[in-house]
């Protein structure tokens, strides 16, 4: 079997980070002592980095949990409770797993190697389902996922709320005390016409 999980991005974004946030004032001391406020820029580029990194690692794992699962289905008889597992990889697990990709909260890079840790796990779990044909071992790998990455406190937690009224859909998202709202005027069915207001 060759699942995408053998490649599992190895990501290092700096060789340590506490090294590169405590040199930092040696690393960028020239673009610093010109302007101090570059300063805080740099922390912010980098823990885009950070964060990019875990979203990556944790959407090639989704996609390596996915082809897993068609492994099993390739050779498990039993297709009832396989068409049941397809239905919580819908309703569950992937809706799960895209909360978490928009909730991720990654500090430092021992946060990074710890989702990778969890992940790879998993993923050991669930290549043991398909050798076993073990559908229990296939959802342990989840809750498994789930329950460590609550332990690790890698998320934030959020509140999401979505409506449609008529054609459109408001969604909106409370994280860390700040509103934010997305697709605030995402098209459903038609085209929508809006008019500036000066």
């Amino acid at each position: 079997m060759n699942y995408l999980y053998k490649s599992l991005p190895e990501i290092k974004i700096f060789l340590d980070d506490d090294l590169f946030l405590n040199n930092l004032n040696n690393n960028f001391r020239y673009s610093i002592s010109l302007n101090p406020t570059l300063e805080k820029e740099i922390i912010n580029v980098y823990n885009r980095a950070l964060l990019n990194s875990g979203k990556l690692t944790l959407n090639v794992f989704h996609l390596s949990y996915l082809e897993i699962f068609e492994e099993l289905v390739k050779t498990q008889d039993n297709k009832e409770d396989l068409f049941e597992f397809s239905n919580s990889l819908i309703k569950l697990i992937n809706r799960y797993f895209e909360k978490l990709d928009s909730n991720l909260f990654l500090k430092s890079e021992k946060d990074l190697e710890k989702l990778k840790n969890i992940l790879k796990i998993s993923l050991i779990l669930m290549e043991g389902s398909v050798k076993d044909l073990d559908i229990e071992l296939a959802y342990e790998s989840f809750f498994q996922v789930e329950r460590r990455i609550k332990k690790e406190k890698l998320y934030k937690d959020s509140f999401e709320f979505k409506h449609t009224y008529g054609d459109y859909e408001l969604n909106i998202s409370l994280k860390n005390n700040n509103t934010i709202i997305e697709n605030y005027s995402k098209e459903v069915n038609t085209p929508l016409d809006v008019e500036e207001s000066s």
